[in-house]
């Protein structure tokens, strides 16, 4: 059996069934949430925003309520019938959605802005509640913004049950990205394109606004102390200059502006960031302009307070550090061992050796020892090893590739990974707690990802760390380098969940 490869594992996470029909008798008496949506929301929708007066030609965005206010978190299941209904409306013509669009994607024509978009006259939204008895209600309302009230007419309702996915896809929050930029749906570090996509809409459309004269900038690069955010002011200026609302030179003579980007820190990894431009001489009657949004930095301010401290030795650090997961992925995790070399040497199994043929070695690779795992749903797999004395390594087993290696668990079924183990005592592995700077054994770490966009994001992590793909130790961080990448690592796992779980076992009197 081949092992699934890197390249092609994220996409098997995304679940089949997300709005699959309930099971049960009601269906019999009412259609499911997903035909309901398909053949009565849908169109009904777009009958009223092409032929009703009162909505034809308005601009319109699609939301999720949540007690009857536009929610920019709520829970998986409202926001992916939202984003399913979008989708079947979007390009019909006459339909008018306002930008951001439901999917949070910033990228627009990069010759042409549309400040006009900016004018949204209603919010059109789905707001998934308990009805009790095992029941659910699912309402569809347009608020109009002008007077702040609900649009006469503009109602539909389901109620009935859920399948297991659904239920499971309404306790779990998630954020609307249509709202990316403010507080509660901040930017990551790894979407600076879409930042300066968004930043440069906005001070766009400021720019194309006032009427003092035209600006003639240089640009002054991003603080040094913002690395995962280098090169957004330089983004920003292409598109401002794509959208023809400013004219970059490199020659500070001719230059009456500057464009500058700053990252202002705010609470933890959360940071504010602004985009301004402003004249470089105070008598200018050219007004400055900015635009903001928000923007998760893992580890960034930890790591610049800790730049900033005297340094420390490695015994001066913390023994333990906690990274937290409320996550309910990950089943069971344990240590196996596998008896016979076809077992050991399965494309699913195996781990390099480099012992030599005819060794008093050689007998015990008919044999291995594997850590067997298993997860309540489908979900991308990460394997770790902090090696006693040696540092944390990620392991990557027989191909030992450069990028992180992940595997496919599939939910209630067991994955082995095979460990770099020769020989294991009775009793000699239990489960482990916490995330040890110097831990007294070596340990294993499983981490579980059930989204197919968090495992990409934790699988950027994890490239950071040395790897381990042969039965000898491998040197891996360990000290202030390790404490600060748990740090940032431990800030990626906050930001993902409940999408990210790990569990971690510890392995004694290995021979």
């Amino acid at each position: 059996m081949c092992r699934p490869s890197y390249a092609w594992a994220f996409p098997l996470i995304v679940s089949a069934g997300l709005l699959a029909g309930p099971s049960t008798s009601d269906a019999a008496r009412q259609p499911d949430l997903g035909t309901w949506l398909g053949k009565d929301v849908t169109p009904f929708v777009t009958e009223q925003l092409t032929t009703h007066p009162r909505f034809k030609g308005e601009l319109v965005r699609f939301v999720v309520f949540k007690d009857g206010n536009p929610a920019p978190r709520s829970d998986a299941l409202a926001v992916s019938l939202r984003d399913r209904l979008v989708d079947a409306v979007i390009d019909v013509p006459g339909v008018r959605v306002g930008w951001p669009n439901s999917s949070g994607d910033t990228s627009r024509d990069q010759t042409a802005i549309d400040c006009s978009k900016d004018a949204v006259h209603y919010y059109i939204g789905l707001e998934v509640s308990q009805a009790g008895n095992d029941q659910y209600k699912v309402d569809l309302r347009a608020l109009d913004l002008e007077d702040r009230s609900w649009a006469t007419g503009f109602a539909m309702s389901w109620q009935g049950t859920l399948s297991r996915s659904e239920r499971r896809a309404f306790q779990r929050i998630a954020a609307d990205q249509s709202f990316r930029g403010q507080r509660s749906v901040p930017f990551s570090d790894s979407q600076p394109d879409l930042l300066a996509a968004y930043l440069a809409h906005e001070l766009g459309c400021e720019l194309l606004r006032q009427v003092s004269g035209e600006y003639l900038v240089i640009l002054n690069r991003d603080d040094e102390h913002t690395v995962p955010l280098d090169g957004v002011v330089e983004l920003v200026s292409n598109n401002l200059s794509g959208y023809q609302a400013v004219q970059v030179t490199a020659d500070t003579d001719r230059a009456n502006a500057v464009l500058r980007g700053k990252a202002h820190h705010v609470d933890d990894d959360l940071y504010q960031y602004w985009i301004t431009v402003a004249p470089t001489e105070s008598s200018s009657e050219l007004p400055a302009l900015s635009a903001s949004a928000y923007v998760h930095l893992p580890g960034l301010h930890a790591e610049q307070n800790y730049q900033l401290a005297r340094p420390q030795t490695s015994a001066m650090l913390a023994p333990s550090l906690v990274v937290q997961s409320d996550a309910d992925v990950l089943s069971s995790i344990r240590i196996v061992e596998l008896r016979g070399a076809y077992a050991c040497n399965s494309g699913n199994v195996s781990f390099q050796s480099q012992i030599q043929r005819g060794s008093r070695l050689q007998d015990w690779l008919d044999d291995c020892f594997a850590l067997q795992v298993q997860t309540k749903e489908d979900a991308v797999v990460f394997f770790l090893n902090h090696q006693l004395n040696h540092g944390l390594v990620r392991l990557s087993g027989r191909d030992c590739s450069q990028r992180t290696e992940a595997r496919i668990a599939r939910a209630d079924k067991t994955l082995e990974y095979a460990l770099p183990l020769l020989a294991l005592t009775r009793d000699a592995s239990s489960p482990a707690t916490g995330w040890r700077l110097n831990p007294d054994a070596d340990i294993y770490y499983a981490i579980a990802v059930s989204d197919s966009k968090a495992a990409r994001a934790l699988s950027r992590q994890l490239d950071q760390l040395p790897r381990r793909c042969t039965i000898s130790v491998h040197p891996g961080l360990d000290g202030a380098r390790l404490e600060n990448w748990l740090a940032r690592f431990s800030a990626a796992v906050e930001q993902w969940q409940p999408y990210v779980d790990w569990q971690a076992v510890r392995v004694r009197n290995v021979f």
